[in-house]
Parts: C-alpha cells; structure tokens; sequence
C-alpha cells in the first residue's frame, strides 16, 4: 500500500511538472500524462486551455496597467505581456495579484530606450492597485489630534495606513497619468520630477503631488522618525518648510492610521 501511495505522488509530481512547464512555454507539446493524449482532440483542448490561459493572464495585465498599455499601444502591450508570462508565470490563484514587477519588464524590452518613465508609470499603477485592495485600517483624522499639547504631539510617531504609498520619480508620471484619465491631454514636461502619495480616503483612491519638501516629510515619518525629528531634517535642507501645514495635508490626505505619543 506504501508503495502504491508513493507511485501515485511520483505520478502526479511528474504531471504537475509537465503541465507546467507545458503551460508556461507554447513551444512545448501537450503533456505525456495527459489521458488518451494519444488523441488528437486531447492535445487540441490543452492547446485551447493554454491559449485561453495566457490571454486571461494578458486581460489581467492590461486590467493592472491600463495607462502603461495606452502609451505602448494594444500590440506591442500585448506582446509584451505574453512575454512577461512565458517568463514570470504566476505564483498564486488570484489575477488582481499577478503583475508585480512588470513595469520593470517593458522598461528593459528593446524599443523602450526613448521613454524611460514607463516603468515608474507601471509602478505608480501597480501601486495604485496595492491600494485598492490593502487592509481597511482606520484613519488618523484631525479630531484624533485635537487635545494634543504642541510638545506631545511633535514627539509623537504617525504609522502609515496600509494603502498608502509614495512614488518619487525623475519624470512627471503623476501629471501623465492624470492626463491619461481626461479626454483632452495638456503639453507635458516629462522630465520634471515628480512625487506621488497614493492614498485611499473615504474608500476612493487618491493621487496627490507632493512637493520635494513634503515627500521628504512623508519618507522619514514612515521611517519611524518622530514628528520633530522628521521636521528639524526638512528644516535642514529646506529652511521655509512649515510643518504644520504639511502634516494637516498629509491626514487629510489619509496617509496614516495612528499616532503613537
């Protein structure tokens, strides 16, 4: 009976193995433990579940990356991402989950050399995604702060909320994908850099564009850094940066689910 069991677990480890490696490379045959693969029809509907495969995986790329897919173009979008999946199948079940790092992927394909912000486009939007679905944490609201004496609430830490993230980059990704949404697309100076707080208030997603001075402020609050700290490094390097106005625009924004005094 041991042996039996042991049988069938090699059986179904070389099945798993074939069908992968089979699934994930449409230059291989169907696999040999399929059951009558002997049949033509057999190999024929592995070839259509393949094939049906990688488009649900292309759909859900597209899905992830709309704005990076209209600036490439349908074709080479597509190419791309059959690509990517010939080379990065999936690890996991959920398709919102599939995806990461393949901004980085175009970015490296031949052809990109002359847009070299398309990977931070895709990594604004991959993270826009991570957004969407993070952990519903509650959000620090000024009625939180109220109360607080001045001194108690400079030495207090802010924890991030789960569905923010900040993107800093060399070009304008933030003003691109604004203009990507509206019909009417405005000139653009694409190598302005540019700092993105993605952010989930009252259950919508929000993009806002963070001064130079107010990116640094969010990065070190979420290094854990205490509210002075935070401010007396801003103060070093930009010495008109009033941390009062930045720290109101960064709750209202949603950017953190607590303060720890």
């Amino acid at each position: 009976m041991l042996l039996l069991c042991k049988e069938i677990m090699s059986m179904l480890d070389n099945f798993q193995l074939e069908t992968g490696l089979a699934l994930n490379d449409p230059e291989q045959q169907s696999p040999t433990t399929l059951v009558d693969r002997a049949d033509d029809g057999s190999s024929r509907r592995f070839n259509i579940y393949r094939n049906n495969r990688a488009g649900s995986l292309t759909t859900a790329l597209q899905e992830s990356y709309p704005v990076l897919c209209r600036l490439v173009g349908n074709e080479f979008f597509r190419a791309a991402a059959r690509q990517f999946i010939d080379e990065h199948p999936p690890t996991g079940p959920v398709l919102s989950e599939y995806g990461n790092g393949f901004g980085r992927f175009i970015q490296q394909l031949p052809g990109t050399a002359n847009y070299p912000y398309l990977g931070d486009v895709a990594e604004l939007e991959w993270q826009r995604l991570q957004s969407y679905h993070a952990a519903n944490d509650v959000l620090l609201t000024f009625d939180d702060l109220q109360g607080l004496q001045p001194a108690q609430l400079l030495s207090s830490r802010l924890t991030p909320h789960s569905a923010v993230a900040l993107i800093q980059s060399d070009w304008a990704i933030g003003s691109l994908w604004a203009n990507s949404q509206t019909d009417t697309e405005t000139p653009l100076n694409l190598s302005q850099t540019e700092s993105v707080l993605i952010s989930r208030p009252q259950w919508h997603i929000q993009l806002l564009l963070l001064s130079a001075e107010g990116a640094m402020f969010m990065q070190l609050l979420t290094s854990s850094l205490a509210i002075e700290e935070a401010a007396t490094q801003c103060l070093s390097k930009y010495p008109e940066f009033d941390t009062g106005s930045h720290l109101q625009g960064l709750v209202k924004a949603g950017a953190f689910s607590n303060l720890i005094h």
